[in-house]
C-alpha cells in the first residue's frame, strides 16, 4: 500500500524509474536484518541511485523501520560512483588513513559509555552544488556486532538523513556489477 502512494507522489512529481529495487546486501546484524537496496530514477534529465535500508526482527511482518535518500549519478547504466565511493569509504578504515574526528568531549564520553569505538569520518564523500549545497557524509564507528557505516546526507536548513549498515554492504556494493542486472 505504502509502495502504491509513494510511486504515485513520484509519478506526479515527474521521477521516473529506471530500475527495480536490486537487494545488495542482506545480513545479521546487532540483534536484527538489515537489508540494503538500490535503485535508480530519473528526474528532470539527471539520473539519480535510490538507497534504501530496511531493518527487522524476526520475519518483518512488523516493527520495520525503513529508511531511503537518492543521490544525482552520472549514467544511470554504469553507476562508477557507487564503485569509487565504496572503495573511498573502504579506504578510511584501513590502518595508517587520515582520521576525522569532530566531536567532542561529550560526544567521546558517550561513545566510551555506550561501547562504540570511533574508526572515521569522511567529511565530503560526494557533494551537490546549491543553493543549497547538498553534502554525502560518511561516519564510521566499531562496535561488538562489528564496524557499521553511517551515510548522512546532509542540506543546509533542513534535518540529516541518515541510514547504518554493515561494512561487509559496503563492499557488497563495490563488488556489485549494476551493467549485469539489467
Amino acid at each position: 500500500m505504502l509502495g502504491n502512494v509513494m510511486n504515485s507522489l513520484k509519478a506526479a512529481q515527474g521521477i521516473r524509474p529506471l530500475s527495480d529495487y536490486v537487494v545488495i546486501n542482506e545480513r545479521a546484524h546487532a540483534y536484527q536484518t538489515v537489508r540494503f537496496e538500490v535503485m535508480f530514477e530519473e528526474w528532470k534529465g539527471q539520473s539519480y541511485v535510490r538507497f534504501k535500508t530496511t531493518k527487522f526482527r524476526g520475519s518483518g511482518k512488523n516493527g520495520r523501520e525503513r529508511k531511503a535518500f537518492a543521490w544525482p549519478v552520472e549514467d544511470a547504466n554504469e553507476p562508477v560512483e557507487l564503485q569509487a565511493w565504496a572503495e573511498q569509504i573502504l579506504a578510511a578504515t584501513k590502518p595508517g588513513a587520515e582520521v576525522h574526528d569532530p566531536r567532542w568531549a561529550i560526544g567521546r564520553l558517550f561513545d566510551n559509555l555506550t561501547g562504540s569505538h570511533w574508526v572515521n569520518m569522511i567529511p565530503e564523500l560526494a557533494r551537490q552544488p546549491g543553493p543549497p549545497e547538498v553534502f554525502l557524509r560518511v561516519r564510521i564507528y566499531e562496535t561488538k556486532w562489528g564496524k557499521t557505516v553511517t551515510l548522512i546526507e546532509d542540506r543546509a536548513g533542513r534535518s540529516q538523513l541518515w541510514m547504518t549498515v554493515p561494512i561487509e554492504t559496503i563492499v557488497a556494493l563495490r563488488d556489485h556489477r549494476f551493467n549485469e542486472v539489467r
